[in-house]
């Protein structure tokens, strides 16, 4: 990831026919009245086109319709990007997890997991996700194997998770 300004370079290695990764960026915009639309991003991607043997290139753009109306917000969220979004957020509260469990913080570590759980499980609902459902499940057992003598087996268990939700792999 290369940031510069208001631009951000992401360079992805590869990628092969059939395989999906993504990015997700944050942003923070001023207030804007409800009913006006704001154009948020532009992106390009070029990429090597094996068959053709050329190099192929897309263009789109992303905007932002504000409004007030909380129906309407929840009738746009777009359910595959949410549990993106979700899952590489709690794959960022277990890393924390583990941080804690390594400086020997058994309980902070233990309820890092609890609340990471929780968080899983709330959204699981709101998006009607197994996915979310099953990791928030992996959260409650490693919460369980915290202490010294399944700690070595369930930190690289968890690193490994981590590791694959972080890479978008899905083994």
């Amino acid at each position: 990831l290369f940031r510069s300004g208001s631009t951000v370079r992401v360079q992805i290695n590869q990628l092969n026919a059939g395989q999906e990764k993504y990015v997700l960026l944050e942003m923070e915009l001023p207030a804007t009245r409800s009913g006006k639309t704001r154009s948020v991003a532009s992106v390009s991607v070029s990429y090597a086109n094996m068959a053709t043997r050329s190099t192929d290139k897309l263009t789109g753009t992303a905007s932002v319709l504000f409004t007030d109306d909380l129906a309407a917000v929840e009738r746009s969220v777009h359910r595959e990007v949410m549990i993106a979004v979700v899952t590489q957020t709690a794959v960022e509260r277990n890393k924390l997890a583990v941080d804690l469990r390594d400086k020997g913080d058994i309980a902070a570590a233990r309820a890092a997991l609890a609340d990471n759980a929780a968080y899983l499980r709330l959204n699981a609902g709101k998006l009607n996700s197994t996915e979310l459902e099953a990791y928030s499940a992996r959260n409650i057992d490693d919460s369980r194997n915290l202490d010294e003598d399944n700690w070595g087996r369930q930190r690289k268990d968890m690193r490994y998770r981590q590791r694959s939700g972080e890479a978008q792999q899905s083994y």
